[in-house]
């Protein structure tokens, strides 16, 4: 878990990505955080600074093909560059426009063309030419003729259709963006009276080219999962292909179904706001596989499914937290050791025969492989940790502030190693490579 605590700006995480060089960043209620697997660095909006962030409330967040980071706030977007660590701000300057929405970003991704789109919180959608930075507005109508004023949620898929977090009738809409025209999708089961009630919180595309919506009814606040075959044209309820008499009394119960995501092996999560996060294959009725903390407010929010499968989780009010989806055995330690366990952080993790070895901020524990017992080996903030390959007996250990380390196990020794050049016991060694 990423937490206050451990750096992170603000407990509540609204989106999360992993950019092309392995950073994690969380959009968050009060500002931006690029995590590097250690620390975080946090970037906010300051005044007069007009390279900072616009504001600091972060809902959305994607990547273009040169490295950029496009950030969605609450007062209008910016594009990062990541090396000079700096951001334009692309913000509505007309006040009517201002007042009706259009800096308050809700959503944002990028087209076949490297072009942003965004979805406001009342005036339509507009996109950025990644080119010119030139503004267009679509979609907005001063009647909200078109239910598309306010976008909560947009996505675009592998044929460039941008699909719209809103309904118009029982229909779900998408934007050709090639030709320039609506397409409409309707919903089975969902009765057109009762579109106004219903919302798209999440869109999803697999590798089978499937479209998958999340719904939330506003008047229950139960989630709904939906799903469109490639070449198809009409939504369907997934629970209505899983072959069970218990199916409806199951999936009624979930809640909002905020976030989506799967992997090219054709395992799919989804997160209910309440109810926690789901996991199946296709055909396959949802399992629990992750239930929402019990602190207070600590209610989920977004779901990115990272490099070597790591799922990563932004809640409402708990911080960052990840697992291993594919590891039934991912939460063993933690629901064995518990509250008892010294280390918030966990930076590594070494083994030997008889013991588990764990560094983080607050030291290196010994945990048993019956883990009935640990203890505290060294109380400084270790950054990683190797086994030597002669010496079994010996853990070379990397330290913040406290340089090179070798522990000799049997006689609970450290001893700060020596160069020629001198101690290294004032430096950061944050990566160990044992050469054979």
């Amino acid at each position: 878990r990423i937490f206050i605590q451990q750096g992170l700006s603000q407990s509540r995480i609204l989106s999360i990505i992993e950019d092309d060089r392995g950073f994690m960043w969380f959009g968050s209620a009060d500002g931006l955080n690029r995590y590097d697997g250690y620390a975080t660095k946090i970037f906010r909006h300051k005044v007069n600074d007009s390279t900072s962030l616009p504001n600091n409330f972060i809902n959305s967040m994607v990547e273009d093909q040169d490295g950029n980071i496009w950030v969605g706030t609450k007062d209008g977007a910016a594009l990062f560059n990541p090396y000079t660590e700096t951001f334009v701000s692309f913000r509505e300057t007309d006040s009517a426009k201002n007042e009706l929405g259009a800096n308050l970003i809700a959503s944002c991704a990028l087209d076949s063309n490297q072009d942003l789109w965004c979805g406001t919180f009342g005036y339509g959608i507009f996109k950025i030419d990644h080119n010119t930075f030139e503004k267009q507005y679509f979609l907005y109508s001063p009647d909200d003729s078109l239910h598309l004023n306010h976008i909560s949620k947009i996505f675009i898929d592998s044929q460039n259709h941008l699909w719209l977090g809103a309904f118009h009738d029982n229909m779900m809409i998408s934007y050709d963006i090639t030709k320039d025209e609506l397409d409409r999708y309707p919903m089975e089961g969902i009765k057109a009276s009762e579109h106004k009630q219903f919302r798209p919180n999440a869109f999803f595309e697999d590798s089978q080219h499937r479209i998958w919506v999340g719904l939330v009814d506003y008047m229950s606040t139960k989630g709904s999962l939906y799903y469109m075959e490639s070449g198809q044209s009409v939504f369907r309820n997934y629970k209505d292909i899983i072959e069970s008499d218990f199916a409806s009394i199951y999936f009624d119960s979930f809640n909002s179904i905020v976030s989506i995501t799967g992997n090219k092996e054709g395992q799919y999560w989804f997160a209910s706001l309440l109810s926690g996060i789901f996991s199946f294959k296709f055909g396959e009725t949802p399992v629990a596989n992750y239930t929402v903390s019990p602190q207070k407010d600590a209610t989920i929010n977004f779901l990115c499914l990272g490099s070597n499968n790591i799922l990563w989780i932004g809640t409402n009010g708990y911080g960052v937290e990840l697992s291993v989806p594919d590891k039934s055995d991912f939460n063993l330690i933690s629901s064995r050791i518990n509250s008892r366990f010294p280390i918030a952080s966990i930076r590594t993790f070494n083994e030997d025969d008889y013991n588990y070895w764990v560094g983080g901020y607050n030291g290196l524990v010994k945990i048993s492989k019956d883990f009935e017992k640990f203890e505290t080996v060294y109380e400084g903030s270790i950054y990683t940790l190797a086994g030597d390959m002669h010496d079994k007996n010996l853990l070379w250990a990397g330290s913040e502030g406290g340089g090179l380390l070798k522990y000799n196990k049997e006689k609970n020794l450290f001893t700060h190693v020596e160069l020629n050049s001198g101690k290294l016991d004032d430096f950061n060694i944050k990566y160990i490579y044992i050469i054979v």
